[in-house]
């Protein structure tokens, strides 16, 4: 009798012992499961990202097509964003426009207009600019596309001065048109602050030109040319690469994917490559080193990237 309750013992410490490994190991293998799902998802972005790049050459595009393939099937931990998405761009004011610090640059016009958003945070998950569209007397719409000037994200109750450029040709049609250029904020292939309910900001030709005039004669009178700044030039980048973020220095993500840090964009000249990555959280200690030998076997995350090349296209369209 003895004997039999000393089994019974040890079976029940052998289970015991057992089990927190048996756990471990089918844990392990569900997410090893996942990973090899999300690898093809992946591995499908980074093809639509590579090919769209290679006909459009616009990164931004890629990025979105590449975000649209895995937010489609897997979860991006941005779900959150999408509600002050809606409303992003519904408080944009130009608080602003310097006719007064004008100037003629080689035909075009250039001048400062500070925007302030008192609406949702703007975020640059897509190029953020300031544009505007050329209307004329009954208020339609000639030109909806005017030349872009740089912005980026805008906090609520933030404000920043860019300097807004009007090309000849624009110029020139507001004049031979009687054209109203109108103001307004532009985030690429999502929204114009109008559409959000955000006013535009008129300037008719009669205003330009008369500043225009104005500043020439203040030239003349100090007798010495005016310089005006565009803005830094763009920083030189290394051949053959494009819009790539840098690699993540910590290994501890605010989301599993990231259009504007996940896609890697290059151009080597003859062929355009995505290379996409999509970060699994994991609770099994030394399995993202299965993945990546490089980082520790505490890590949180197992990263999952995909790569595809596609050869320029020789005729380019619109999306």
């Amino acid at each position: 009798m003895q004997k039999l309750r000393n089994h019974r013992g040890m079976t029940t410490i052998e289970v015991l012992l057992i089990t927190p490994f048996a756990l471990f190991f089918f844990m392990a293998a569900i997410q090893v499961l996942q990973a090899l799902v999300v690898q093809n998802v992946v591995t499908s972005a980074a093809r639509e990202a590579a090919r769209t790049y290679a006909v459009y050459h616009d990164a931004a595009l890629a990025r979105q097509r590449a975000d649209e393939v895995i937010s489609g099937t897997l979860p991006t931990g941005r779900e959150g964003e999408a509600v002050a998405a809606e409303s992003e761009g519904s408080g944009v004011e130009y608080l602003s426009v310097n006719l007064f610090q004008i100037s003629n640059d080689k035909g075009d016009v250039v001048f400062p207009v500070t925007v302030l958003n008192t609406g949702p945070d703007i975020v640059s998950d897509y190029p953020v600019n300031l544009s505007y569209h050329l209307a004329d007397g009954q208020g339609k719409t000639v030109v909806l596309d005017g030349a872009r000037t740089a912005v980026g994200s805008l906090k609520k109750g933030e404000s920043r001065t860019v300097t807004l450029t009007v090309p000849q040709k624009d110029f020139e049609h507001m004049k031979n048109k009687s054209l109203v250029l109108k103001l307004d904020l532009v985030k690429e292939y999502r929204w114009w602050a109008s559409e959000r309910g955000s006013p535009t900001r008129s300037v008719t030709y009669g205003e330009l030109k008369t500043a225009l005039d104005v500043a020439e004669e203040l030239e003349k009178a100090r007798g010495k040319g005016k310089h005006v700044e565009h803005g830094p030039a763009p920083e030189a980048t290394d051949k053959g690469q494009l819009s790539m973020s840098g690699p993540h220095k910590e290994k501890e993500y605010t989301c599993n994917f990231d259009p504007d840090k996940d896609v890697k964009l290059y151009d080597d000249g003859v062929y355009c490559t995505a290379v996409v990555e999509y970060h699994i959280r994991t609770i099994c200690p030394a399995l993202p080193k299965l993945f990546n030998p490089d980082v520790s076997a505490w890590a949180k995350w197992i990263d999952v990237s995909g790569k595809a090349a596609f050869k320029h296209e020789l005729e380019t369209g619109t999306p």
